[in-house]
């Protein structure tokens, strides 16, 4: 995941409003295409044009599919956080270090 500093601060303020939501809540985000070396292995390589993040009622949920060409990401509360954590890292400036979940299920930050 890649952004310039206006789109990362509007993705920590999103996050920020899906920590205070009721699970099951949703929003879809328009993506700019990745390159192919560098999308899910465990998504197959494959290029989603959309994101639709989905509070989970589950805390430590995490999971990242496809969904009808979107990718969606199933979060809780916990991971929010942690992936608002990366997103600050980011911002200031570090790269190359992953969040969420491991094989093929976390989000790179570079």
């Amino acid at each position: 995941m890649s952004c310039d500093s206006e789109g990362y601060e509007c993705l920590n303020e999103l996050l920020s409003v899906f920590l205070d939501s009721e699970p099951m809540k949703k929003r879809t985000l328009v993506l700019d295409k990745p390159d192919p070396y560098i999308a899910s292995s465990t998504l197959k390589k494959r290029m989603q044009n959309k994101l639709v993040i989905v509070k989970s009622s589950d805390d430590s949920q995490w999971s990242l599919s496809d969904d009808c060409g979107k990718l969606k990401l199933d979060i809780g509360s916990g991971k929010i956080v942690e992936l608002i954590d990366g997103v600050n890292d980011a911002l200031a400036g570090k790269c190359d270090f992953s969040v969420g979940a491991t094989n093929g299920q976390n989000l790179w930050f570079w």
